[in-house]
C-alpha cells in the first residue's frame, strides 16, 4: 500500500452543502465542488465567475445512476475530476478497461472525517481491480493550494499492481472561445514523451528544445501523450484570460509507471484513433475538452 499526492491550484475555507448531493468548499475568492454520488468526483472548481472543470452540457439534468452506468452501459461523463487505476487497457486482468465502469467511475463514494477544510471520499470495493480508492483532501489555510493524497488499498486476497491515476477535465478554449487553452510539462529530452493516441502527425503536440518542454495546444483533434517528467509539475494555461491551473506530483524517476508515462495529456476532438484493437472516429463535432492526468508508479 502506498500513497502519491496531488496538489492543486485551489482556495478552499469552509463546508456548507449544496443542493442536488453536493457538497461546496468555499471562501470568498473561490469554491470547489464535490459530488460523492458520481463517482466521488471534484465536479467544479470556480475562481471569481471562472469555471475550471469541464461540465458536461447536460450536467444540469445528469444524475447519478444506480447501476453507476448509462441504461445501455455505456459511460456518464459528468466532468471535473476523479480517479482512475493504471494501465487502461483492453488485453488482460492487468489492464482497466474503464471507462465505462460502474464502481470506481460511476459508482457513490462515501464521506468520513469531513471538517471545515477536509474530508475523506472512500470508493466502493471493486472485485475486477481488487482495489478501492481512498482520498484526503486538505485545503491549506490562507492559500491557493489543496493537497490531496490518494490511497489505493488491496481488497482482494491476492497481490495487485496498479497505478492511481487522477484525472482532470478542463474547458479546452479560453474564456472567449477563440484562443486555444496551451498546456505545459518539464521533460529532459524528446525521446521523454510519446503520442500514445491519434494520428502520428498530430499538430497539438510539440517539443520545445529551448526550455525543455512538452507543449500542446487545443485545435480540436482526438489524440493523447504522455511523458517522463522531469519535475513534478504539469500546467494549463488561458494565454487570452491569463489563468493558469496545475498540478504539482512527486517524480519517482527509477520507478516503474504505466505507459512510462508521469503525465498524461488527451484531448477530446475530431478525428479517429484505435484502442482494444477498435478504431474509433469522433464525430465532427466534439464536446472539447482537455484532460490533465497524473499517475503515480505502479503499487502493489
Amino acid at each position: 500500500m502506498r500513497k502519491v499526492s496531488v496538489l492543486s491550484v485551489l482556495i478552499l475555507l469552509t463546508f456548507y452543502q449544496a443542493s442536488a448531493g453536493e457538497i461546496e468548499i468555499a471562501n470568498s475568492a473561490a469554491k470547489l465542488s464535490v459530488w460523492p454520488e458520481a463517482g466521488g468526483r471534484l465536479i467544479q472548481f470556480t475562481v471569481g465567475n471562472h469555471d475550471f472543470f469541464w461540465n458536461h452540457p447536460d450536467l444540469p439534468a445528469m444524475k447519478p445512476s444506480a447501476t453507476g452506468l448509462t441504461p445501455e452501459g455505456g459511460w456518464i461523463n459528468f466532468g471535473g475530476e476523479k480517479l482512475w487505476p493504471a494501465p487502461q487497457g483492453w488485453s488482460g486482468e492487468g489492464q482497466w478497461p474503464g471507462p465505462p465502469d460502474a464502481v470506481l467511475d460511476g459508482g457513490p463514494h462515501r464521506i468520513e472525517n469531513q471538517g471545515d477544510s477536509a474530508l475523506r471520499l472512500i470508493s466502493r470495493e471493486d472485485p475486477r481491480s481488487g482495489i478501492r480508492f481512498e482520498r484526503d483532501v486538505k485545503l491549506l489555510p490562507d492559500s491557493t493550494i489543496v493537497d490531496i493524497r490518494a490511497l489505493m488499498r488491496n481488497i482482494s486476497r491476492q497481490p495487485v499492481r496498479w497505478g492511481i491515476w487522477p484525472v482532470a477535465q478542463l474547458n479546452a478554449v479560453s474564456t472567449g472561445g477563440q484562443v486555444p487553452l496551451h498546456v505545459e510539462i518539464p521533460v529532459s529530452e524528446n525521446a521523454d514523451w510519446k503520442l500514445l493516441y491519434g494520428p502520428v502527425n498530430n499538430p497539438q503536440f510539440c517539443y520545445d528544445h529551448t526550455r525543455g518542454r512538452l507543449t500542446a495546444d487545443y485545435m480540436g483533434y482526438v489524440g493523447k501523450a504522455g511523458a517522463r517528467a522531469s519535475r513534478g509539475w504539469a500546467a494549463v494555461i488561458d494565454p487570452d484570460a491569463g489563468w493558469l491551473f496545475a498540478m504539482f506530483f512527486d517524480p519517482e524517476p527509477e520507478a516503474d509507471y504505466p505507459d512510462d508515462s508521469m503525465v498524461e495529456i488527451w484531448m477530446q476532438g475530431r478525428g479517429a484513433f484505435f484502442a482494444g484493437g477498435e478504431l474509433y472516429a469522433e464525430s465532427s463535432n466534439p464536446l472539447p475538452y482537455i484532460e490533465l492526468e497524473l499517475i503515480s508508479p505502479y503499487m502493489n
